[in-house]
């Protein structure tokens, strides 16, 4: 079971010693303005995103950049944004996602980073809260 602490990557493992995921959590302060949401997959991987904001996806695909909503009326709501990630390059197993929060209080950058075996496959969740 995978348990997650705000501000804290916790990884699965396999018995391989790959994780199969990595989990990541934290709040968003919001104001008034419109929240967005760019994802970016990094190290020349290859990705793919489900973003949902509680039980209704707004956005999926390789390339994420999306609004999520007026600040005051997603108080409350939870935004969910699952990637899974697969090595495709013989130079490196490294792979990261970036999140990029803006339209809150303050704009805020998460990144998530895992070497896994080659040719290997993570799945990055990362779960934001957003506050006022």
């Amino acid at each position: 079971m995978i348990t997650a602490q705000e501000g804290r990557i916790l990884t699965q493992k396999r018995e391989r010693r790959e994780p199969v995921s990595s989990t990541l959590t934290s709040p968003y302060r919001v104001g008034e303005g419109v929240v967005h949401l760019t994802i970016t997959v990094g190290d020349g991987q290859l990705g793919t995103s489900t973003v949902m904001l509680g039980t209704e996806r707004i956005a999926s695909g390789e390339a994420i950049d999306v609004d999520v909503g007026r600040g005051l009326e997603i108080t409350g709501n939870v935004l969910v944004c699952t990637t899974a990630v697969t090595d495709i390059l013989p130079e490196t197993n490294h792979t990261s996602v970036t999140y990029d929060l803006t339209g809150g209080l303050q704009p805020r950058k998460f990144i998530q980073l895992e070497d896994i075996d080659p040719d290997g496959t993570i799945v990055y969740l990362a779960v934001f809260t957003f506050t006022q």
